[in-house]
């Protein structure tokens, strides 16, 4: 699962410098490339625990587009996108990691304990078959039961 989480990291960081020149070049105009600090501010701002920083952008392109009219061919929204975009993928990893990291440990418990109950099914039905004529007693299943999980 490291590995997953070393691509993962690896795509958002990576993701900027191949995305956003490929837009600025696209659109013919290199102030597009200054997408890629507000991709990073907005990474930084989650990392280090300011989302609500965010709002402030969010409010003066609100502004902006209600003065001036809402474009998405406007250097603002591309910029809030990219903010944006940034705080979205960073935080779509953490809470990735976070889950699995929750996960993973209770499957392998899971895992674990599913082996405990083949390995007390099999000794009873050794048992059954060592003895075709005493009855199965709870006690019988108790004893079988702790020597299976508590050896």
């Amino acid at each position: 699962m490291k590995g997953l989480f070393k691509i993962l990291t690896l795509f958002y960081i990576v993701v900027p410098l191949v995305l956003v020149p490929y837009m600025a070049n696209k659109s013919a105009n290199n102030y597009y490339l200054f997408g890629i600090a507000f991709y990073y501010i907005g990474i930084l701002l989650v990392a280090i625990k300011q989302k609500i920083i965010i709002m402030i952008p969010i409010i003066f392109c609100c502004w902006y587009w209600y003065t001036f009219g809402f474009s998405i061919h406007n250097y603002v929204f591309f910029f809030l996108a990219c903010l944006l975009g940034g705080a979205f993928l960073y935080e779509l990893i953490v809470s990735a990691e976070k889950f699995t990291g929750r996960t993973l440990p209770e499957n392998k418990e899971a895992l674990a304990y599913d082996l405990k109950i083949e390995e007390m099914n099999a000794k009873l039905k050794e048992y059954r078959q060592a003895h075709p004529s005493i009855k199965i007693t709870p006690e019988i299943i108790e004893e079988i039961r702790n020597e299976v999980f508590f050896k």
